[in-house]
């Protein structure tokens, strides 16, 4: 399957974000011309909707902004921090995803840098956390792109 149908179906997962897959497995929309149409397009983030749909098409980077929404449910609690206030550290994304801090921390940089995620310094920790207005911007873009 190409990433742009990948795309298109993971789109689907999402209440509120409508799903191209059906007219993808129709043939009636072309993929391509469908990343040729957000290619130039931006949602209220700034960032590329093509770009945003990117750094979405990586099943660790998807996973990490699906287990942010409830983190308490997904990652072990770290000292005092409440995790929905104020996130998970990397060392927590990286023993969930089983990988090293290096590379989860890579991931969420990618996600930061889509404006799909909220940083927090408190001591020598650097706490992540979904960016919910911008992925409600986001949402709603593509409900009126697609």
């Amino acid at each position: 399957m190409s990433g742009v149908v990948h795309l298109c179906l993971l789109a689907g997962r999402y209440p509120g974000l409508p799903t191209c897959a059906s007219a993808v497995e129709r043939r009636a929309v072309p993929a391509v011309a469908m990343v040729g149409h957000f290619a130039n397009s931006r949602y209220d983030g700034g960032m590329a909707t093509v770009d945003v749909f990117k750094t979405l098409a990586s099943e660790p980077r998807l996973h990490i902004l699906q287990w942010m929404k409830q983190p308490s449910r997904h990652f072990t609690q770290q000292d005092d921090i409440d995790m929905v206030a104020t996130g998970v550290c990397v060392k927590q994304v990286a023993d969930k995803l089983g990988m090293t801090q290096s590379t989860a921390s890579q991931y969420l940089a990618m996600l930061l840098q889509a404006d799909l995620l909220i940083t927090e310094r408190i001591g020598k920790y650097t706490y992540y956390r979904r960016n919910e207005a911008a992925i409600a911007r986001f949402v709603e873009a593509m409900n009126r792109e697609l």
